[in-house]
């Protein structure tokens, strides 16, 4: 396992791109790049993450942190009787603004699955599952 751990830091490593930077072509704009907000996150959660896709190499999926988002809500609606139920949700956020906040992403987040997908003239395609924190 160290071994294949190696192999895929070395695989995920930072390096200077080959040739020229590519050209922006396009007038710069303001952007609100401020951390997000726990409720923010929230919404995007609510929003955006799509149940039944598969999870990444950490097979966290969708599922997962729209359950931890439930156990969040429930610890707000009654903090005696459901004490500790957003504990997930809590890290969650902390992990997502870390991220922000300093613009590194931990290496095992970036890791992808790779899938083969037999193709019908043959040989195969390959599709990349990425964690849902990532995708």
């Amino acid at each position: 396992m160290e071994k294949q751990t190696d192999e895929r830091v070395e695989l995920y490593e930072e390096r200077t791109p080959d040739g020229d930077p590519i050209p922006i072509n396009i007038e710069p704009f303001d952007i609100n790049d401020e951390t997000p907000t726990d409720m923010e996150l929230r919404r995007i959660v609510r929003e955006r993450l799509k149940r039944g896709r598969a999870g990444g190499a950490s097979q966290i999926r969708a599922e997962h942190i729209l359950d931890w988002l439930a156990g969040m809500k429930l610890e707000d609606e009654d903090d005696e009787k459901y004490a500790g139920k957003g504990y997930q949700w809590r890290v969650f956020v902390e992990l997502i603004q870390e991220i922000w906040n300093t613009g590194r992403i931990p290496t095992q987040m970036l890791w992808v699955v790779i899938v083969l997908i037999p193709k019908g003239s043959g040989g195969y395609r390959g599709i990349g599952l990425l964690d849902p924190l990532c995708g």
